[in-house]
């Protein structure tokens, strides 16, 4: 599921059972798998996410990597490559 609001990047993943919330963006070479993105996040360049849960406005910067169970809470900044 997708909010028409949202900003995919060009060759960004969004694999099964994905959602992203309103106003949110994934950048491009993102992957996220099972995992749910509520409102105002930004994925950055190359992060992949697989059964994460993103709080509202956090951020996950490039390259970082969040995997099963990962629960980052709101207005919460994931470091580059972290």
């Amino acid at each position: 599921m997708l909010d028409r609001r949202s900003l995919i990047g060009a060759g960004a993943m969004l694999g099964p059972y994905t959602v992203v919330g309103s106003c949110s963006i994934v950048e491009e070479g993102a992957s996220l798998k099972r995992a749910t993105v509520w409102d105002n996040v930004f994925i950055g360049r190359g992060a992949q996410l697989r059964g994460a849960v993103v709080g509202s406005s956090a951020a996950v910067l490039a390259g970082a990597n969040l995997y099963e169970g990962a629960v980052i809470g709101d207005c919460t900044r994931v470091l580059e490559r972290a």
